[in-house]
């Protein structure tokens, strides 16, 4: 923050923001005299006390000049030195949000996002087996798949509101809590028959339902702008991760105790990550500083290559852990270009576009015949959910830019569109493995809707917020 006194200029700072002020006039009132030294007021470095100097002007992230009060986050209330002594002792004067890292956030939120994406993939590699012992089709294991966005499309919304009302801390730990007790029940459903399994999955989607709009509450509201993207990317990186740990542990699981110990394992992990979240994420505080798809990877590797469940898990590993990085450098590396001055809206749409033409490109190239050989097709998917990644710093964040006090409503109505096309995906991707054979008919179809995602963000990104009345 610069600041101007008369004549005299020197630098403060405040959220990286900076400010003009200018005083005309001495503390009397009065022009200063020609040949008279004027009496120059030292500005304090206190934010709270910049409400003496009503001529303060900010300039916030995108350099659009806001008066300070205007600029300042809500809640804060601002007092000056004259009346300090009387606003102490108030108690009906609000008090500033306590200043924490953001991974006091970030990486408790990674955690429960890894246990949230543990518990959905779970399905995904049992499927191989269960569906040998009770002699289910492809369309069928794809029906029961897809049963878990059922539930998590009914929550999205709901999620939103409760997050944006109760606060996303409580509406994550209730997420831990009912997706966890339903993954460790998804067994004793399977038993009674197809009906109480796919009940199972949507219990087990309902719960994850609220977890991201819970997420994105919780940035939103509590991660100051120019440090969103970094704080998605590190959440989004534990969401990510979930698919490496289950695709790492599932396989030793099942040699071992069978597919049924998956949801046992998973459900039981959240207890501890309950507690960690109570412990470590504070209710109200200001940091210093997607619709998931059913995971049809394992499948592909099995079938495509004939490869075991081990190493159908192993193969399909590698794309998600690139995934899980790429997720943390785009938070990066959008933080970045937003302090160097790029402005918001281009700053979401590079790495959007990016993220869908990019993409959709190595989708092409996998449903090429080249790409049916092992060494093509893995590194094809480790570019392809690398680059997917990059829409994390992208349409997610742009959320909160335009609506950072209602981020976890207008995540929510978001994921529920985004899930009712990952149910109709799924099913759609068994109905047409198993009429050709094949997954190229999939690739293709899905990179054509890439592609067209593109040209619309493109064409309708805006950076500008929305009004909340």
């Amino acid at each position: 923050m610069v600041t101007t006194v008369g004549t005299r200029t020197r630098t403060m700072s405040r959220s990286g923001a900076s400010a003009s002020i200018k005083a005309p006039t001495t503390s009397s009132g009065l022009a200063p005299r020609r040949g008279v030294r004027s009496r120059r007021r030292s500005v304090p470095g206190n934010p709270a006390a910049l409400s003496n100097f009503p001529w303060v002007c900010l300039r916030d992230h995108n350099r659009r000049v806001v008066p300070y009060e205007a600029s300042r986050p809500r809640g804060v209330a601002l007092t000056s030195r004259a009346s300090s002594s009387s606003s102490a002792s108030s108690s009906s004067s609000p008090a500033p949000p306590t200043q924490i890292s953001l991974f006091r956030i970030a990486l408790p939120t990674a955690l429960c996002l890894l246990l949230c994406n543990v518990c959905r993939i779970a399905m995904s590699i049992a499927v191989l087996k269960a569906a040998a012992e009770f002699g289910w089709s492809d369309t069928v294991s794809g029906v029961i798949q897809s049963s878990f966005l059922w539930g998590y499309m009914a929550t999205q919304l709901a999620g939103g509101i409760l997050a944006d009302k109760l606060g996303g801390k409580v509406v994550m730990a209730f997420s831990v809590a009912w997706f966890s007790v339903a993954t460790a029940l998804t067994p004793l459903a399977a038993g009674l028959g197809q009906g109480p399994l796919m009940l199972a999955r949507a219990l087990v989607g309902l719960g994850e339902g609220v977890a991201l709009p819970s997420m994105n509450n919780l940035v939103g509201k509590g991660v100051r702008p120019e440090r969103r993207a970094t704080a998605l990317g590190v959440s989004f990186a534990g969401f990510h991760s979930g698919n490496i740990l289950g695709l790492l542990v599932s396989p030793l699981l099942i040699a071992s105790y069978g597919w049924r110990s998956l949801f046992y394992v998973f459900g039981a992990l959240g207890l501890p990550a309950l507690l960690v979240w109570q412990r470590f994420v504070p209710d109200h505080a200001s940091v210093d500083g997607i619709a998931p798809k059913e995971n049809w990877l394992p499948t592909y590797f099995s079938r495509q290559f004939s490869l075991n469940v081990a190493k159908s898990s192993i193969f399909s590993l590698l794309p998600w852990l690139v995934m899980a990085v790429c997720s943390s450098l785009a938070g990066v590396a959008a933080d970045a270009l937003l302090r160097g001055g790029m402005r918001v809206r281009n700053v979401r749409r590079l790495l959007q576009c990016s993220s869908f033409l990019g993409t959709a490109s190595t989708l092409v190239l996998i449903s090429h015949p080249l790409g049916n050989r092992l060494e093509v097709a893995v590194p094809l998917f480790m570019l392809a959910l690398g680059m997917k990644a990059l829409g994390q710093a992208g349409f997610v964040a742009n959320m909160s830019d335009v609506a950072a006090q209602s981020a976890g409503k207008l995540f929510g109505l978001s994921n529920t569109v985004g899930s009712f096309a990952g149910i109709l995906s799924v099913s759609i991707s068994g109905l047409i493995l198993e009429r050709t054979g094949s997954f190229t008919a999939v690739f293709q179809l899905t990179a054509a809707m890439y592609a067209a995602a593109a040209a619309v963000f493109f064409f309708l990104c805006d950076d500008k917020p929305i009004s909340s009345e």
